[in-house]
Protein backbone atom coordinates (compact mmCIF):
# COMPACT_ATOMS: atom_id res chain seq x y z
CA UNK A 1 0.00 0.00 0.00
CA UNK A 2 2.53 2.32 0.57
CA UNK A 3 4.87 1.36 -2.24
CA UNK A 4 1.44 2.56 -4.06
CA UNK A 5 1.05 5.23 -2.43
CA UNK A 6 4.67 6.98 -3.17
CA UNK A 7 4.33 6.24 -6.82
CA UNK A 8 1.10 8.68 -6.74
CA UNK A 9 1.77 11.24 -4.03
CA UNK A 10 4.28 13.36 -3.49
CA UNK A 11 7.22 11.37 -1.47
CA UNK A 12 8.89 14.21 0.40
CA UNK A 13 5.70 14.82 2.02
CA UNK A 14 4.18 11.46 2.16
CA UNK A 15 7.50 10.91 4.42
CA UNK A 16 6.92 14.00 6.54
CA UNK A 17 3.21 12.86 6.87
CA UNK A 18 4.64 9.75 8.19
CA UNK A 19 7.00 11.31 10.62
CA UNK A 20 3.90 13.43 12.16
CA UNK A 21 1.60 10.14 12.89
CA UNK A 22 4.91 8.08 14.33
CA UNK A 23 5.65 11.19 16.43
CA UNK A 24 1.66 11.11 17.61
CA UNK A 25 2.06 7.70 18.17
CA UNK A 26 5.34 7.14 20.05
CA UNK A 27 4.13 8.71 23.75
CA UNK A 28 1.06 6.61 23.75
CA UNK A 29 3.54 3.24 23.75
CA UNK A 30 4.36 4.22 27.42
CA UNK A 31 0.79 5.71 28.36
CA UNK A 32 -1.00 2.43 27.38
CA UNK A 33 -2.68 0.61 30.35
CA UNK A 34 -4.10 -2.31 28.86
CA UNK A 35 -2.90 -5.07 26.07
CA UNK A 36 -5.26 -3.72 23.80
CA UNK A 37 -3.75 -0.24 24.52
CA UNK A 38 -0.68 -1.33 23.71
CA UNK A 39 -1.44 -3.00 20.73
CA UNK A 40 -3.12 -0.32 19.31
CA UNK A 41 -0.33 2.04 20.21
CA UNK A 42 2.07 -0.14 19.07
CA UNK A 43 0.29 -0.98 15.46
CA UNK A 44 0.36 2.87 15.12
CA UNK A 45 4.00 3.50 16.17
CA UNK A 46 5.39 0.76 13.99
CA UNK A 47 2.99 0.88 11.09
CA UNK A 48 4.23 4.24 10.47
CA UNK A 49 7.82 3.30 9.99
CA UNK A 50 7.03 2.04 6.25
CA UNK A 51 5.24 5.51 5.40
CA UNK A 52 8.81 6.74 6.50
CA UNK A 53 11.42 4.07 5.09
CA UNK A 54 9.52 2.82 1.84
CA UNK A 55 9.76 6.47 -0.27
CA UNK A 56 13.05 7.28 0.41
CA UNK A 57 14.98 4.99 -1.96
CA UNK A 58 12.97 6.39 -4.84
CA UNK A 59 12.75 9.52 -3.50
CA UNK A 60 16.09 9.82 -3.67
CA UNK A 61 16.79 8.32 -7.38
CA UNK A 62 14.12 11.37 -8.28
CA UNK A 63 16.48 13.85 -6.59
CA UNK A 64 19.49 12.65 -8.52
CA UNK A 65 17.78 12.66 -11.91
CA UNK A 66 15.99 16.16 -10.76
CA UNK A 67 19.78 17.99 -10.73
CA UNK A 68 21.03 16.25 -13.95
CA UNK A 69 23.38 13.52 -12.26
CA UNK A 70 24.51 10.13 -12.21
CA UNK A 71 26.18 9.43 -9.14
CA UNK A 72 23.52 7.14 -8.19
CA UNK A 73 26.25 5.05 -5.79
CA UNK A 74 26.96 7.94 -4.24
CA UNK A 75 24.24 9.13 -3.01
CA UNK A 76 22.82 5.66 -1.85
CA UNK A 77 26.17 4.84 0.11
CA UNK A 78 26.02 7.90 1.83
CA UNK A 79 22.34 7.41 2.19
CA UNK A 80 23.33 3.69 3.91
CA UNK A 81 26.21 5.18 5.84
CA UNK A 82 23.58 8.00 7.68
CA UNK A 83 21.10 5.36 8.11
CA UNK A 84 23.47 2.86 9.58
CA UNK A 85 24.77 5.25 12.11
CA UNK A 86 21.11 6.37 13.14
CA UNK A 87 20.42 2.62 13.79
CA UNK A 88 23.70 2.49 15.82
CA UNK A 89 23.13 6.44 17.91
CA UNK A 90 19.79 6.48 17.97
CA UNK A 91 18.89 3.72 20.42
CA UNK A 92 21.97 4.36 21.90
CA UNK A 93 20.94 7.83 22.99
CA UNK A 94 17.19 6.89 23.59
CA UNK A 95 18.19 4.39 25.79
CA UNK A 96 20.87 6.73 28.06
CA UNK A 97 17.63 9.07 27.93
CA UNK A 98 15.32 6.30 29.30
CA UNK A 99 17.84 5.22 31.62
CA UNK A 100 17.94 8.67 33.20
CA UNK A 101 14.33 9.89 33.08
CA UNK A 102 12.24 6.61 32.23
CA UNK A 103 10.52 5.03 29.12
CA UNK A 104 8.01 7.81 28.77
CA UNK A 105 11.18 10.59 27.96
CA UNK A 106 12.50 8.46 25.78
CA UNK A 107 9.64 7.83 23.63
CA UNK A 108 9.29 11.57 23.62
CA UNK A 109 12.60 11.95 22.36
CA UNK A 110 11.61 9.65 19.29
CA UNK A 111 8.48 12.00 18.76
CA UNK A 112 10.64 15.17 19.24
CA UNK A 113 12.93 14.49 16.84
CA UNK A 114 10.40 13.32 14.36
CA UNK A 115 8.43 16.34 14.49
CA UNK A 116 11.92 18.55 14.08
CA UNK A 117 12.59 16.61 10.97
CA UNK A 118 9.08 16.67 9.51
CA UNK A 119 9.10 20.07 8.35
CA UNK A 120 12.41 20.51 6.70
CA UNK A 121 11.75 16.70 4.82
CA UNK A 122 8.12 18.80 3.47
CA UNK A 123 9.78 21.56 2.29
CA UNK A 124 13.04 21.05 1.37
CA UNK A 125 13.85 17.10 -0.24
Amino acid sequence: IVGWLSDRQPRNKLIAAGLVVHALGAPWLPLAKSVPGLIIAAALFGGTAPIISTPIAPHLTGIVDQRGGASYARVYGIFNMTWSVGMMLGPFVVGLIKQQWGFFAGMMAISTACLLYAPWCYRYS
